[in-house]
């Protein structure tokens, strides 16, 4: 077995219905396949599997969401193409998944092109995950270099 499919099988095996629910009473609904496990049994899970490229790759592509988040605490920002992080966006369908996606990118060199990028979409979900971006990029300035912002009004509204 795959450690892909060994992941899966696990996560299955954990599924919990009223954890579900409670994702929706806070707005997260998918379409992909959700099992209601938390976030912090996910980054346990993700620590034995730090930085592997090819397991993030094949857990997105799994359809289902706990492993898409989980392909976001495993992948190794440093193997992350343009490309990908497109088409990775354009799966997001909850802020959850936008929220997660964005923690990962804003270690990219092209976070920033990314946040300017997605901000202006009309895609609900893309140009959260923009957003989302901007956020995360905002304590490191220097990942911003290139990026400017509006002068300070001085208090006198725009």
């Amino acid at each position: 077995m795959s450690a892909t499919a060994g992941i899966l099988a696990g996560l299955r095996a954990r599924r919990d219905r009223r954890k579900i629910e409670g994702l929706r009473r806070f707005g997260i609904e998918s379409r992909h396949e959700q099992l209601g496990i938390g976030t912090p049994e996910l980054r346990r899970l993700a620590r034995r599997h730090r930085r592997d490229h090819a397991l993030a790759r094949e857990l997105w592509a799994s359809g289902v969401f706990e492993a898409m988040i989980l392909a976001t605490l495993v992948e190794d920002p440093r193997q992350i193409t343009r490309a990908q992080a497109d088409r990775w966006v354009r799966d997001c369908d909850n802020w959850a998944q936008t929220d997660a996606l964005a923690f990962l990118l804003d270690r990219t060199p092209f976070a920033a092109d990314k946040a300017r990028a997605w901000s202006k979409r009309r895609a609900e979900f893309a140009k959260h995950t923009g957003f989302a971006l901007m956020a995360g990029t905002a304590p490191r300035p220097r990942k911003l270099a290139r990026v400017r912002f509006a002068p300070a009004t001085g208090g006198r509204s725009l």
